[in-house]
């Protein structure tokens, strides 16, 4: 869960979090070997932040980018009103990590965002103990500080410290408030380093939107550039996509020719040599599901979030026994595409690991993979089959099955339906795993 520090007037605020992601494998507190930001800057210049359960929060925060970016002009009130009609479906989604303690098995969201009708920065929290009812922290009007995350009762002094020296920061600028809580935030790491990593990521905002920090106070967005930076010396260039993503060349070469000023976009000129292709590569992955599961013997669907996480190592995982029963998850939800399309290509990468089911060849039985075009969502549209195998076919190594859609399509109106079904089978089993699903789209 780690930490993040929030502070607060009419006119501004800024949070400061640290770069830490925790697991308890082993039942005590371990840093994983990576970076996180607790938050992130919606469309509309709104901080959204969620810690918790690593990919929970990843979730958390794609459902709120997904919402701002579809509903353009989307206000701070807005998304106040819809998150908490969201967020507790996906809670009660999720797979609890038995080895998490009963106090890690939580999450804390927060929105702050400047409220134009009530001219004045306002700041909610939505917590998993609260079923994500919305708790306005600036109803107060004294309030300048909140905190999120890893601090328990006996921290609480040191919060208290903090609120008064923030007595007059709204007569300082906001370097020297970022200062205050990195300040705090080291402290909290200090007591606590096994479980907080150091002050990290800094955001802030006003009346007019987003503002910049100096650079001693380093926005969410540096960890890519990070990224990039720590493995350039393994960057060398490539005319093919395929050999680029295979890891021994990190990008592939063309030109392209900018548009006049108020011109209609352009794309690449495919000319980067033999082999080469056009444009850029953009991975859309659904965001959420809906469920139609036997009502008197469904299958056991498992970790169900985890083949849209963007962690490939994870699978949601389709078990049906031969005892009649079933079960079809629709993901959906991938998020609208913006500019012109060279290329729209649906991935899903998948494996099955047993398939000696007993049932006779049966239209819809054993396992499969479709999709549909036409928002079928709903259970109501047409599916087209594009992986699949009848009960009793053997298991099938890992694999990608790719199904190449209209660069016309809007990616939203795309649905992956996944399968299990074993209604003739009497014994034996199936266990069908689904790693990850996206929509490949370059441009």
């Amino acid at each position: 869960m780690s930490l993040a520090i929030f502070y607060h007037d009419r006119e501004r605020a800024l949070v400061c979090s640290d770069d830490r992601e925790v697991s308890y494998e082993t039942g005590a507190p371990t840093p994983r070997p990576y970076r996180v930001a607790k938050f992130h800057f919606l469309d509309g210049g709104i901080i959204f932040a969620a810690l918790g359960p690593g990919l929970v929060c990843r979730n958390f925060t794609t459902i709120a980018a997904s919402l701002a970016k579809l509903n353009p002009g989307v206000t701070l009130a807005d998304l106040v009103h819809a998150l908490p009609q969201i967020l507790p479906e996906r809670w009660a989604r999720r797979a609890p990590d038995p080895k998490l303690p009963p106090s890690g098995d939580a999450a804390e969201t927060a929105l702050v965002g400047y409220d134009a009708t009530e001219k004045r920065v306002r700041s909610f929290v939505f917590a998993s103990y609260e079923n994500f009812k919305p708790i306005e922290i600036t109803r107060d009007p004294n309030a300048r500080i909140f905190a999120l995350g890893a601090y328990a009762r006996s921290d609480w002094p040191l919060l208290d410290a903090l609120t008064k020296r923030m007595t007059y920061a709204h007569e300082r600028d906001l370097a020297w408030v970022a200062g205050q809580l990195r300040q705090t935030v080291a402290e909290f790491r200090r007591r606590d380093p096994r479980r907080i990593g150091r002050p990290s990521f800094y955001g802030a905002l006003d009346r007019t939107g987003r503002v910049a920090l100096p650079c001693e106070y380093p926005p969410p967005e540096i960890l890519a550039s990070a990224e990039a930076a720590e493995s350039v010396a393994a960057h060398r260039v490539t005319t093919t996509k395929e050999t680029a993503f295979a890891g021994t060349n990190r990008f592939f070469l063309g030109s392209i020719t900018t548009p006049p000023a108020g011109g209609s976009p352009t794309t690449g000129n495919n000319d980067g040599g033999n082999g080469a292709q056009g444009g850029a590569v953009i991975n859309l992955w659904p965001q959420t599901y809906n469920a139609y599961e036997s009502p008197s013997s469904p299958s056991a669907v498992n970790n169900p979030l985890n083949c849209i996480g963007g962690d490939s190592s994870e699978y949601t995982q389709f078990l049906g026994e031969g005892s009649e029963n079933g079960a079809i998850y629709n993901y959906y939800g991938f998020p609208p595409l913006s500019g012109k399309a060279l290329s729209m290509t649906l991935c899903v990468d998948y494996e099955v690991v047993t398939n000696n089911l007993n049932g006779s060849d049966f239209a819809d039985q054993g396992w499969s993979l479709r999709y549909n075009t036409t928002e079928g969502f709903g259970g109501v549209g047409t599916f087209t089959q594009f992986a699949g195998a009848l009960p009793g076919a053997g298991p099938v190594a890992r694999t990608t099955a790719t199904v190449s859609l209209p660069v016309t399509l809007n990616p939203y109106f795309v649905v992956v339906s996944a399968l299990v079904q074993t209604y003739n089978s009497t014994a034996g089993s199936v266990d069908f795993r689904i790693h990850a699903m996206w929509i490949e789209v370059v441009q």
